[in-house]
């Protein structure tokens, strides 16, 4: 299959609907980030990402609970890094701008690389999470909010054949050669209105695959900007400037 949806020229919006923004980065297992505190990695990031947690993953059997997850989040408490034997990933609250978050993934995994050596990927992933609400659209009413979305987006909520629902969830998953995008359309009426828009883009590689890190970014972007388009098409051209487009 391939995705044929338009290009359009990345528009930073300053009432953006995101409210998350993650890359994982999935990895061979490596025993040495279950064997020995991750000390190196976190006196590299400690300036931008300076608390710290574990949490302990538990297995089937929880008598026989799975390495530990190492969490590093910065001062506002609205970005972190985590850190497993299998991944490590990026995940803001507070995203501004694509060159940015590219920036910052860029030089999470050149400290990933030094203190680790080489990426053997089993699995790139970049996730859009969009909110839209009253709020951040001051559109007033269910009817009204969901205006701002596609009509091809919208058909199964906006239909002759029943009123609008109090909750519905789908996801469509595509496929363009060796990638995935999923699209999840979450919408709920309780106790207030919003709208979830999240997109998932990723690559599953049958085995693990040594990967510097510019080749990794050059597949984060592909992802990014293929995720730009389908927000785009998402949102009714008319209804753009109500997330109040910067030029």
């Amino acid at each position: 299959m391939t995705l044929n949806f338009l290009h359009y020229k990345d528009l930073p919006l300053k009432n953006s609907p995101l409210r998350e923004v993650i890359c994982q980065i999935s990895f061979a297992p490596l025993l040495e980030i279950v064997q020995k505190l991750p000390t190196d990695f976190q006196s590299k990031i400690r300036n931008r990402f300076p608390m710290f947690a574990v949490r302990q993953t538990v297995g089937l059997d929880t008598s026989q609970p799975l390495p530990s997850e190492y969490e590093f989040k910065s001062a506002s408490d609205k970005s972190s890094v985590s850190l497993a034997f299998n991944f490590i990933a990026l995940s803001t609250r507070e995203y501004s701008h694509w060159d940015i978050f590219r920036e910052q993934s860029e030089n999470l995994l050149e400290i990933f690389s030094n203190v680790y050596g080489k990426i053997l990927m089993t699995r790139i992933g970049l996730r859009y999470i969009n909110q839209f609400s009253y709020d951040n659209t001051k559109l007033k009413g269910p009817d009204e909010l969901l205006s701002i979305l596609n009509d091809d987006l919208s058909c199964l909520l906006l239909n002759s054949a029943w009123s609008l629902p109090q909750k519905a969830y789908y996801q469509l998953s595509l496929e363009e050669e060796k990638d995935e995008l999923t699209i999840r359309l979450n919408f709920n009426r309780d106790p207030d209105t919003k709208i979830i828009l999240d997109f998932d883009y990723f690559t599953v590689l049958e085995t693990p695959l040594d990967m510097d890190v510019n080749s990794i970014i050059d597949i984060l972007v592909k992802f990014h900007t293929n995720c730009y388009d389908v927000f785009r098409w998402s949102i009714r051209d008319e209804k753009i400037g109500l997330l109040q487009p910067i030029q």
